[in-house]
């Protein structure tokens, strides 16, 4: 079982039971990560120009997913001053970003994650096959 982004519904749709199955096995997917991990879950904005993830620099690591192969995920500064950094798209599963390794990303810092199907900071070192 795989992570699928959900469909974005619309007033009206009626949801099939396929539609719900595959919301649902994408809950089953998440849930092993969300309970054993001490994590920073940020802000979805489903905004005009993509998805849009808002945290605040807590944690050294950074657990995204990017769902879609023609999605390029990014890392922005929200002042617009800093350059953007391009995250790796991997295949479809978690990728994990040592945040420390971005320089302009100070802790307490907000940042966006453009174009990710989940975004979370954690504290836990994750294990080094997963490290982008």
């Amino acid at each position: 079982m795989a992570y699928e982004r959900p469909k974005q519904w619309e007033h009206g749709d009626i949801p099939t039971d396929v539609d719900m199955n595959h919301y649902s096995n994408s809950l089953v997917y998440l849930e092993p990560f969300f309970v054993v991990r001490n994590l920073f879950v940020a802000k979805r904005d489903n905004g005009g120009d993509g998805v849009t993830f808002t945290l605040q620099k807590r944690f050294r690591w950074l657990h995204y997913i990017i769902a879609s192969a023609k999605d390029n995920g990014e890392l922005q500064d929200p002042a617009g001053v800093q350059d953007n950094v391009v995250l790796d798209k991997g295949d479809g599963g978690w990728i994990v970003l040592d945040l420390n390794t971005i320089t302009w990303l100070t802790p307490g810092k907000l940042y966006f994650v453009k174009d990710a199907a989940v975004a979370v900071e954690s504290r836990d070192q994750p294990t080094a096959s997963t490290i982008v």
